[in-house]
């Protein structure tokens, strides 16, 4: 029969061959940006993100670069009659089969952030194997014509598709986390795996050979030739049209983004149990923007740490609970306030409100409950800045991200929340978002919000670790700490642990429960001496001559014997800042008798004194710091009638004394930041609970009843009235007030946030206004209107 055939003349038009090539560009780009948006296996987002790759890959990508391709081929001398043909049947079969296969290809390289070889492999290679099926698949649809193909070429056609599948896919994987939003380097991915489609095909193609049979006479089937055209058509649009949404997407995303760095925003910082924090499918952890910028009075209110306001947040999101009953009073408030002005607050209570009210939001939006949104981290980003004070080699050094330049124009604020399971990992994965290594995107993230990447990276590695409410201390155990404070500018500052912010340095006692009524006498009497003096006394019993100044601490340090012993304590606020730093002296020596039980004990005060030695090398503290003659007796949480109690060290430090620490475990926090800290985990009785939840009915009480009057009122009359407030009469004691609803009496020395809470314009009259002026000017501050 081979003497029969008669091979028919071929060429070909490179035109063709470059807009093939595009085309799977095209398929391969859509492909890579729906898988890189897939976070699981589970939900119905990731399905039709998974079945969506397969369609754009195998429809767009293989089967419509296939036969675009094939137009390229010139067959004789170019006459329509003499062009290839194809069957119907084996033409929808190649276009099936590739999207069924790789929809388990896909399928079986997961969603998950780590890069798994084994399944990339499985997946690239069944990628591969689809191209090269497909392919041949086309062939065995062309009617009219014998093909022939070359065994050289066609074994290294599969050869290109599979290793170039693989690349492709290696390649992407293993850098979506770094290309989230950045189409332009998925691109190079989709390049290589157009590489693999067309690679392949034309590979093949050049090995392949057409013979005519004598005998057959060639028709033109219009329906299959319109058919493959239309397709190839409606395929190429529709992965247009996708690529232009997901560019669209990106970009928006990536403006919202780098406006958020200019305004005052609130993120979400999720961690599971790998410590991979939770990003979006846009490559960002999730936030919300409060507002522009929290509006300061004057120089001194910058929004810091230690700002009353962030304060109140911080303890707010230890109890969520306490806010729940007043949300739609908020977000009733929230909608009006802009467009009516009688109807503001004062700022600080309004900011309180646009928090709470975008914490909701936040929460809503990853499917959680209001209450397990998390907590508030204890730190504050500044955005919209890239100089930092140090370099990359200091870094290591550095034990907060305080030492950043204020230079920004925003801040950030975080609700860390840890996952401690796999169910409640899967929750997440479920609505698309994914969980990966902090250190792939903070790249993207610091760029956005126009910060340093290891500013950025920082805040990640510790709010990665932010546990900052769990008791480090134990019952019936006995500690010495070290209380260290300094005044700075913006107010008195605390050394804490950089992990564990409520807790100072401290040491245990090893093997000591509590303290008798004798040791007790003897930390009484010792009130009032130098640690340096302490340890020169105590430790001459034990190890001999003992230093008794700072400048003989190396021998001591070299000499003595540190035990292990885990240092973990806290210590109520409770201390006097005035009297850190009087040192009272007292040169008595103890006149009990000399027990074993007692010698232990001043073995193991000695030993504990040693190694905060050994934590805080500054030299100069030892001589500065005094026993407090008081042992606190520290509540342990959860444990009802058991203490930890505490032989206490303080010192005040002077504004100007530089302070070293032996590595970065410790730093300083502000003070009231730390009292909150010990509040919340050692001292938040059922009494001190409710005090604050009325405090919190206070605030917010205000706006749920002029809310109910506005509505009342509204009802009534069939309108809604702006309260506005007249002064009627003044005395002295009194203003009496006067609105849309009713009267009040107003005591102006008492109420001296009034005019600021219903912060309107209040006409006054002019009956005794100069008398009383400086009364109301007082109360009200000065937005008056004389009438």
């Amino acid at each position: 029969m081979d003497g029969e055939l008669q091979e028919v003349r071929q060429r070909t038009k490179p035109e063709i061959v470059i807009l093939s090539y595009f085309i799977s560009v095209l398929g391969a780009q859509t492909t890579l940006e729906l898988l890189g948006r897939r976070t699981s296996h589970l939900g119905i987002i990731n399905w039709l993100r998974l079945i969506g790759a397969a369609f754009s890959m195998g429809f767009v990508g293989i089967w419509t670069m296939h036969f675009v391709g094939q137009k390229a081929l010139v067959l004789g001398d170019g006459r329509p009659e003499e062009q290839l043909r194809y069957d119907i049947w084996y033409t929808l079969l190649s276009l099936i089969v590739p999207i069924l296969v790789l929809l388990l290809a896909f399928y079986s390289i997961g969603a998950q952030p780590q890069v798994d070889l084994l399944r990339l492999l499985s997946g690239g290679t069944t990628a591969g194997l689809t191209v090269a099926f497909m392919h041949y698949c086309g062939q065995f649809a062309i009617k009219f014509y014998k093909a022939r193909y070359d065994v050289i070429l066609t074994i290294s056609a599969v050869l290109i598709a599979l290793v170039a599948a693989n690349a492709a896919l290696y390649i992407f994987f293993a850098l979506r986390a770094l290309w989230k939003n950045q189409w332009y380097k998925r691109l190079g991915a989709s390049m290589v795996m157009a590489t693999a489609v067309t690679g392949m095909h034309f590979t093949a193609y050049a090995g392949t050979h057409y013979y005519v049979v004598p005998g057959e006479i060639q028709t033109v089937p219009a329906t299959s030739e319109k058919l493959i055209i239309g397709l190839n058509v409606a395929g190429s649009l529709l992965a247009c049209g996708t690529l232009v949404v997901f560019m669209f997407y990106a970009r928006n995303t990536e403006l919202k983004t780098k406006r958020h760095a200019q305004n005052v925003v609130l993120g979400s910082a999720i961690y599971n149990s790998q410590g991979q924090i939770l990003v979006t499918s846009n490559g960002t952890i999730p936030m919300k923007k409060i507002t522009t910028e929290y509006r300061q009075k004057n120089l001194q209110d910058e929004f810091t740490v230690s700002h009353p306001v962030f304060q109140w947040l911080y303890r707010l999101t230890h109890d969520w609970s306490s806010i729940e009953e007043w949300l739609p009073y908020i977000d009733s408030h929230l909608q009006v306030a802009d467009d009516t002005p009688s109807r503001k607050v004062p700022y600080s209570l309004e900011f309180r409100e646009m928090f709470v009210s975008n914490a909701r939001n936040l929460a809503e939006s990853l499917n959680l409950t209001f209450d397990e949104i998390g907590y508030l981290f204890d730190n504050i980003l500044n955005t919209g800045q890239t100089t930092t004070l140090y370099d990359k080699s200091r870094r290591k050094h550095m034990t907060t991200p305080g030492w950043q330049e204020v230079l920004g124009k925003g801040q950030m604020l975080f609700l860390v929340k840890q996952l401690n399971d796999r169910t409640e990992e899967e929750r997440f994965l479920r609505l698309g978002h994914q969980f990966v290594e902090s250190s792939l995107i903070s790249p993207n993230m610091a760029s956005s919000l126009n910060v340093s990447p290891d500013i950025m990276q920082t805040y990640f590695d510790e709010m990665s670790v932010y546990n900052n409410l769990v008791p480090n201390l134990e019952p019936d155990a006995v500690y010495t700490g070290i209380f260290i404070c300094q005044p700075q500018i913006s107010g008195m500052k605390v050394l804490v642990s950089a992990k564990n912010r409520h807790q100072i340095p401290i040491a245990r006692l090893s093997g000591i429960t509590s303290l008798t009524l004798v040791e007790r006498e003897h930390v009484r009497r010792k009130g009032g001496t130098t640690m340096m003096n302490t340890y020169a006394q105590i430790g001459k019993t034990f190890f001999g001559e003992q230093p008794r100044r700072s400048n003989d601490i190396r021998s001591v340090l070299s000499n003595a014997d540190i035990r292990s012993v885990p240092s973990n304590t806290d210590v109520r606020s409770v201390l006097s800042i005035n009297d850190v730093g009087s040192v009272r002296r007292n040169s008595e020596e103890t006149t009990s008798s000399t027990f074993s039980e007692f010698d232990n004990f001043r073995y193991n005060f000695a030993q504990a004194m040693l190694q905060l030695m050994h934590l805080i090398t500054d030299k100069q503290i030892y001589d500065d710091a005094v026993l407090c003659p008081e042992v606190f007796k520290v509540p342990i949480p959860g444990v009802v009638g058991k203490y930890a109690e505490l032989i206490l060290f303080k010192v005040l430090l002077s504004s100007n004394q530089k302070f070293d620490v032996a590595d970065a475990s410790f730093k300083f926090i502000p003070y009231n930041m730390f009292h909150s800290y010990q509040d919340i985990l050692y001292y938040r009785s059922p009494m001190e609970l409710q005090q604050w939840r009325n405090k919190v009915r206070k605030d917010f009480g205000f706006i749920a009843e002029m809310m109910d009057r506005e509505k009342d009122e509204s009802e009534r009359t069939g309108k809604t009235n702006a309260i506005e407030m007249v002064i009627v009469e003044q005395t002295v004691e009194t203003v009496v007030v006067t609105d849309s609803l009713e009267e009040k009496t107003i005591d102006p020395i008492e109420n001296e946030n009034f005019g600021e809470m219903y912060d309107c314009n209040i006409t006054v009259s002019k009956n005794n206004f100069e008398r009383w002026f400086e009364v109301v000017a007082r109360s009200f501050g000065s937005d008056f209107t004389n009438s």
